[in-house]
Parts: structure tokens; sequence; C-alpha cells
């Protein structure tokens, strides 16, 4: 699956480096004006792509 973070200061995702909110963008395939999956990052899992992304659910 291909994820991309989103800054969103009601986002249900929190980044502790940056004290920001985040929404967690998630799909197979990504077809834009730059390309396929330009922007996007592949992970295997979500709680892979949580952990690589520096994020947690902001109620944790």
């Amino acid at each position: 699956m291909m994820y991309q973070l989103s800054e969103n200061p009601q986002g249900p995702y929190y980044r502790e480096q940056d004290g920001k909110y985040y929404d967690l963008l998630i799909c197979s395939k990504a077809t834009g004006p730059k390309g396929v999956n330009v922007g996007w990052k592949e992970y295997k899992s979500l709680k892979s792509a949580l952990k690589a992304l520096g994020v947690k659910a902001g109620n944790e």
C-alpha cells in the first residue's frame, strides 16, 4: 500500500518530532499530474508506515 502524510491541525495522527497533527492518506496506487505514486511512500503495513513516518494516533 502507498501512504502519504497531510498536515491537518485537526488530524488524528501526531508526530512528536515537529509537534504537528496529520491525516494519513492510504491507497494502492496514486496517479497525479506528476506521475504514478509521486510523493507517496510504500510500506507493507499500516503499522510499519506509522513507525517509519514517526506518527502515532493522537489519543495514544
